[in-house]
């Protein structure tokens, strides 16, 4: 989950996170949006994703797995968003 500014598009925070996957050699995946949620008066908001990513020429181990949420993380921390 994700909370952003409410200036902040989905598509652009989703775009985003899939350009730093695109990067990631012998990466597939699927980014689902899940839900995006704003409590009445608030200038956040949350939104939640899923994602399932594999290499296509080995076993993912938890360092790789890591080292990919964490770009993920740096990528969107770079348009304002904070990881909750």
């Amino acid at each position: 989950d994700l909370t952003v500014k409410t200036d902040k598009q989905f598509a652009e925070i989703s775009d985003r996170i899939d350009n730093m996957l695109k990067k990631v050699p012998n990466l597939v995946y699927t980014l689902k949006p899940v839900s995006i949620y704003q409590a009445e008066g608030e200038d956040t908001r949350n939104l939640s994703f899923h994602i399932v990513f594999a290499s296509t020429e080995k076993t993912l181990e938890t360092p790789e797995i890591s080292a990919i949420m964490e770009n993920i993380e740096k990528s969107v921390k770079e348009l304002g968003a904070a990881v909750v």
